[in-house]
């Protein structure tokens, strides 16, 4: 069976391949993520007007008058550029690292919290907790430190990763007193092209939570949803009604999206990366399908940031899908999580998202308080989530 499984996927990526060389609007949908603002400008007054316009649309999505600064990651070859948007000016940083120091550091990281995945109760042992502040202060001091003081300037961050950078938690970089996150707000962007996409007003009013415990394998994500929809006075889903079928006929609708069920990213073919729901797996192909007017889109899944780079640093899994449906911006999670503590911070967040905080400093906060408890201090609990698109309080 599983066999014949692989041979269906197989087929249904050529007919999708086909698909998009013989149909030109359903191509033009395809490159939906893949303008890009590291192209450099062609003059000087191209560059003020590109760093005008992008100054404004940073200003305007968080409602400040001073609007945060925006970094994008670019790779020449095997060298690490950064082009900095302070201020309403463009700064250009070389050599900061190459790309295979990037990629062996984020390599010893990734052991570090897979250790902690797999006995949770070491996370609390000095020696785990140092090696991965001493990696992520590395990484800070190759990605971060040379760019300090145009930062400084802004009271938050974007940032617009590029090639293994799209595995990173940037908020854990660790400066060796605090981390990132405690200096800076932050959110993601696959590119800083996709600003002009969430620029429309969302109409959607309300939440919808759906929560399922993937036969009783995740009992908190049960407990998380009850608590949110209790809080938010929200339409929920639980368990049998959690399903694909019902997200497709009501998502529409809504203006909060919450989805607390089992994640699976499939690195070998991203297009069915998945989100288990009671009726069947919701995949990226479904996602494509959906017609969203959410201004947050929360997928409290394991997993459910991540994806497969492929050309133009195009990065293919859940988030592409649903920016594509129509969620302004989503809160997803970089590696596998622990079942407690995400729900911790999924209370911590919507508390501050209902008190009116904006959406990434409700996240910061909410990661702030996660990392207070002693159990869960090590990045591997607060760290994997990430908010991508549209910054500010929501609307209304």
């Amino acid at each position: 069976m599983r066999q014949e499984m692989l041979q269906r996927e197989r087929r249904m990526l050529e007919i999708l391949q086909q698909l998009q060389i013989r149909n030109a609007d359903y191509a033009e949908q395809q490159a939906f993520l893949k303008d890009d603002m590291v192209a450099m400008p062609g003059g000087a007054s191209e560059e003020q007007n590109q760093a005008q316009w992008l100054s404004e649309w940073i200003g305007q999505s968080t409602g400040n008058q001073e609007s945060d600064g925006l970094v994008a990651y670019y790779a020449l070859g095997d060298e690490l550029l950064a082009f900095v948007l302070s201020q309403g000016e463009f700064h250009v940083f070389r050599h900061l690292a190459s790309l295979e120091q990037i990629r062996r550091t984020l390599g010893l990281l990734r052991a570090n919290i897979q250790t902690v995945a797999r006995q949770p109760s070491l996370s609390t042992s000095g020696p785990l907790l140092e090696n991965a502040r001493r990696l992520l202060q590395a990484l800070y001091n190759s990605l971060i430190r040379p760019l300090e003081q145009e930062l400084a300037k802004n009271p938050g961050l974007v940032i617009v990763p590029h090639g293994p950078l799209h595995y990173l938690p940037f908020q854990a970089l660790y400066d060796g007193q605090k981390y990132l996150s405690e200096r800076w707000t932050l959110s993601y962007l696959p590119n800083a092209g996709l600003m002009r996409h969430l620029r429309r007003p969302r109409h959607g009013v309300g939440a919808m939570i759906l929560g399922h415990s993937n036969e009783g394998r995740l009992p908190a994500t049960l407990a998380e949803a009850r608590y949110i929809s209790d809080l938010l006075g929200a339409t929920g889903y639980l368990e049998s009604d959690a399903t694909v079928a019902n997200l497709q006929a009501h998502a529409g609708k809504f203006a909060i999206i919450h989805i607390a069920a089992h994640g699976l990213f499939r690195g070998d073919a991203p297009l069915f990366s998945h989100i288990q729901l009671d009726d069947a797996a919701l995949h990226l192909i479904d996602i494509y399908g959906l017609e969203l007017d959410a201004d947050l889109v929360t997928l409290s899944a394991c997993e459910s940031g991540s994806g497969a780079l492929a050309g133009g640093d195009e990065l293919l899994g859940l988030s592409r899908g649903f920016l594509y449906a129509g969620a302004a911006s989503l809160l997803l999670t970089l590696w596998t999580v622990e079942d407690n503590a995400t729900a911790n911070l999924m209370h911590q967040f919507y508390q501050g998202i209902r008190q009116g905080l904006s959406r990434e400093v409700a996240l910061a906060a909410a990661q702030a308080e996660v990392r207070q408890h002693p159990a869960y201090v090590h990045p591997y609990f607060w760290a994997p989530f990430s908010l991508i698109g549209q910054r500010g309080p929501l609307p209304g």
